[in-house]
């Protein structure tokens, strides 16, 4: 595959396990697991937030593709941010770190692996742009979904029914209040899905990215029924822009897959790609294919950029 040429620049495979590999092999004594949800192992590696590591129902089956939940306790209420993969009960893990503290749920887009488990809460909050999304697919029976395992790892029972529950769009910076003066900011950072955000934990000075900052590669979404101009470069570089004029309220990143924790200079680092890819959409140095796609990478930094020619 190294050797095969595209326009004169390599077409490489996926990127390299094995720094994901030796992180996981590092965190493992550290896990926790519940009764309650085998499909989750809990971490901590800050005071007060619990980063859970979900089970991955990928297609096809890679054991490092599952999401990173994120669970911050503030001093009189606790916030979920994304809720896993259709399988299991995060709600109970929850609530045995948390106990019966309010709790506020929120994703930080809308796809399968971030917001299956949404059906076990009552609301749900998101940015405004991406509630359509998650109207469409609050009905649709996972059960029934091939997952790309032919002996499945997992109890079938166990995956989730469809459920309704409320959800709650919100504008661009709404804060939510944990207590004490303790607030979670929810940024609007497209490109990944329509309506993507991040969330900046000012406190704690984390920046909890879910799927709209991540390494080693960053890939753009490549269908949308609603507003598909922002599953593009110069929407995602637009956004970038005023988060990296932030960049001195926070002090790391945590994001949504793989090896999860990047530098806070991952923000600049994918800002200066998408500058570079405005300026010429041919400063990729490889190829890859991505779900029957073919993409371009420009690597700056720690982040590789994903992109193709119709999504700039």
């Amino acid at each position: 595959m190294g050797n095969t040429l595209v326009n004169g620049k390599p077409l490489v495979g996926k990127p390299s396990k094995e720094p994901t590999e030796r992180f996981f092999a590092e965190i493992a004594p550290k896990g926790k697991q519940f009764s309650v949800d085998p499909y989750v192992t809990v971490y901590q590696f800050q005071d007060g937030v619990y980063s859970m590591y979900g089970y991955s129902l990928s297609d096809p089956p890679d054991e490092y593709a599952g999401p990173w939940l994120e669970l911050i306790e503030g001093s009189e209420r606790a916030m979920l941010i994304d809720t896993g993969f259709p399988i299991g009960n995060i709600k109970a893990v929850v609530h045995a770190l948390i106990g019966d503290k309010p709790l506020i749920v929120a994703n930080s887009h809308c796809h399968t692996d971030h917001t299956g488990g949404n059906s076990l809460f009552d609301q749900v909050y998101c940015y405004e742009l991406e509630s359509p999304e998650l109207e469409q697919a609050m009905c649709k029976d996972y059960r029934k979904a091939r997952f790309g395992r032919n002996e499945p790892a997992f109890c079938k029972e166990d995956l989730l029914p469809p459920g309704k529950y409320e959800i709650i769009p919100c504008k661009n910076n709404t804060c939510f209040d944990l207590g004490g003066g303790h607030e979670v900011e929810m940024i609007f950072l497209p490109g990944h899905t329509a309506g993507g955000c991040v969330f900046l934990d000012k406190k704690n000075r984390i920046l909890f990215s879910g799927d709209a900052i991540m390494g080693p590669n960053q890939n753009l979404g490549f269908h949308s029924d609603f507003h598909p101009e922002n599953l593009t470069v110069t929407a995602y570089h637009r956004e970038l822009s005023k988060l990296a004029g932030r960049m001195d309220e926070f002090d790391t990143i945590f994001s949504g897959h793989r090896k999860f924790i990047l530098p806070k200079e991952a923000v600049a680092d994918v800002l200066q790609a998408c500058t570079d890819i405005l300026a010429d959409k041919d400063c990729n140095e490889v190829y890859e294919k991505m779900m029957n796609h073919l993409v371009k990478i420009h690597q700056v930094g720690c982040i590789g950029m994903t992109y193709s020619d119709d999504q700039i």
